[in-house]
């Protein structure tokens, strides 16, 4: 799930300092369902862990080289870019799709070489990634695992979790709960 940050970076140059994540008990807060559009794998982190089967890296070379963000005249926020995990198997060891996206007004309109989908409206814990990319995204997704690992008072629900890339200030880490 990490290695999205790197082409996102690649695209659009790295920031600066030293990678940092969450060192405090991160927030949880309600969202609003909201519609996507974008291009997506199938993957797992296994996968990605082995640079000849990892999907990922080429997913977001796509996204950028072949002006996807260009092609969604219906996005919603110009320059927010996502990271949607979806359709998981099981948990963090099985399968997931990956869609590299913008938020869109609808989904009326998907183009034929694309992905919509509603994500659904819920309670989130947000991860803050913050400091030299990819590095610092990486560390807080070692974050999100360790906390699910060690913390029974939330559980993931592994129903839809989602990166949302903020420029120059790093990404935040949404992940659904029960």
């Amino acid at each position: 799930m990490f290695v999205a940050a790197m082409l996102v970076c690649g695209a659009g140059g790295s920031m600066a300092g030293q990678a940092r994540s969450t060192a405090v008990e991160p927030e949880i807060v309600s969202r609003k369902e909201f519609a996507i559009l974008g291009i997506a794998v199938r993957t797992s982190n296994k996968a990605e862990a082995d640079p000849e089967l990892a999907k990922i890296p080429g997913l977001w070379r796509r996204f950028f080289e072949n002006v996807i963000p260009a092609k969604l005249s219906d996005k919603k926020h110009a320059g927010l870019i996502f990271g949607v995990y979806t359709n998981y198997e099981s948990d963090h060891t099985g399968l997931y799709d990956l869609v590299a996206c913008y938020e869109a007004q609808s989904l009326l309109h998907v183009p034929k070489d694309m992905v919509g989908m509603t994500v659904s409206a819920g309670r989130y814990m947000v991860f803050h990634a913050r400091g030299q990319m990819p590095e610092a995204l990486i560390k807080t997704w070692g974050d999100v695992w360790s906390y699910f690992a060690n913390n029974g008072r939330y559980q993931r629900a592994y129903t839809t979790d989602f990166e949302l890339y903020l420029e120059e200030k790093g990404a935040d880490i949404y992940i659904a709960l029960k």
